[in-house]
């Protein structure tokens, strides 16, 4: 989940509804930002408090049900080929230097 749709306020804003055939009420959300209809404030706050990503997603000291945002974040995780078992430390370090000057 982390990696494919990461952790974004929007997820939870526009979560996909799974209906099972035959059925009106969705038996299943899934936080994807893939639905159609935004659900109401109160109602992506409180799933996301659930999920235990508000420290994630908000800033530090923010409340629920704040009007006063100005910002908030995703996160996403993404694989990167480093190395083999077989590739020397030097190899590895030189790697993990490169991408350490990326990500800063």
């Amino acid at each position: 989940f982390f990696c494919e749709f990461g952790i974004s306020y929007v997820n939870y804003a526009l979560p996909s509804l799974t209906m099972d055939q035959g059925k009106v009420v969705p038996s299943r959300l899934a936080f994807d930002a893939g639905g159609r209809d935004l659900v109401p404030l109160e109602t992506s706050e409180r799933l996301m408090q659930a999920g235990d990503v508000n420290d994630v997603i908000f800033p530090s000291g923010f409340n629920l049900g704040s009007e006063n945002m100005l910002y908030v974040r995703s996160v996403f995780r993404f694989k990167l080929y480093c190395c083999t078992t077989f590739d020397s430390n030097a190899v590895k370090k030189k790697f993990l230097s490169e991408t350490n000057e990326v990500v800063q």
